[in-house]
């Protein structure tokens, strides 16, 4: 699964603690786990990876982490199950 966000170098501190929380809340699942981020200066993008067997499974546990940071808003999730692709906007919590 991969996240793509608008990223600015200012955000970094909040960005990673981010990824920290996503990562303890993955492995505490056992669903999957978070791979190596991307970062584009040039840009302004983010991406986050998510690696693991079921990708409903990782956005079951990695969404409403996701969803609760202003700093997800207007996120791009790409969920890919063998051959099957699947992309959506990330929708804030609060708009459930």
């Amino acid at each position: 699964m991969t996240i793509r966000f608008d990223f600015y170098p200012a955000d970094s501190a909040r960005i990673h603690q981010l990824e920290q929380r996503l990562q303890r809340a993955l492995q505490h699942a056992r669903v999957g786990e978070l791979g190596e981020s991307e970062f584009h200066l040039d840009g302004n993008e983010g991406f986050f990876y998510l690696l693991g067997p079921d990708p409903q499974r990782l956005f079951a546990v990695a969404g409403p982490i996701l969803q609760s940071s202003a700093l997800m808003q207007h996120a791009e999730v790409e969920e890919r199950d063998g051959q099957h692709k699947k992309t959506f906007l990330l929708q804030p919590e609060t708009s459930r």
